[in-house]
């Protein structure tokens, strides 16, 4: 009995440790030390796994590895300005001034088909001023995660 008691509690320990992620897993880079791009890749986190279901993994990467990473589709959307043959550019806000870049391959892959349009949707609601208000916030509050949801409700973006 004891034996049973032991096995069905190491059981459930292990179940419990397991990271239980069934869906697509989209890559985005945001470039180290810069906040900015800490800020929308943290935006886009809370974002695209709310309006599309799929999970989101933030990477911070060096500029200078990019290239390489988008070679071995280690990333996905990248919150810096990178322009190349295998990157396409997307804006962020209705004002034109925030953009991401996405691997051109994203478009063909038929786990992200939902991502385009509610990275448009937020587009077409948010502002360059909104990013300004939103990065103070998060200084001030420090919850970022939860703060960006805030925020977006309040917007009526959410």
């Amino acid at each position: 009995m004891k034996k049973i008691i032991f096995l069905t509690f190491f059981i459930l320990i292990l179940i419990k440790n397991l990271d239980a992620c069934f869906g697509p897993e989209l890559f985005v880079g945001y470039e180290k030390g810069n906040g900015e791009s800490y800020v929308v890749a943290n935006l886009l986190d809370v974002y695209i796994k709310e309006k599309t279901g799929i999970n989101v993994v933030l990477k911070e990467i060096e500029k200078e590895s990019t290239s390489k990473l988008l070679d071995k589709e280690a990333v996905d959307i990248l919150t810096f300005s990178f322009e190349s043959d295998k990157t396409k550019k997307v804006n962020l806000s209705a004002d034109k001034k925030v953009s991401v870049y996405y691997r051109k391959k994203i478009e063909e892959d038929l786990r992200f088909t939902s991502l385009i349009s509610a990275l448009t949707n937020l587009a077409n609601k948010f502002y360059q001023k909104d990013y300004n208000d939103l990065k103070i916030l998060i200084e001030k509050k420090g919850r970022i995660k939860r703060t960006i949801k805030e925020y977006l409700m309040d917007k009526g973006i959410w």
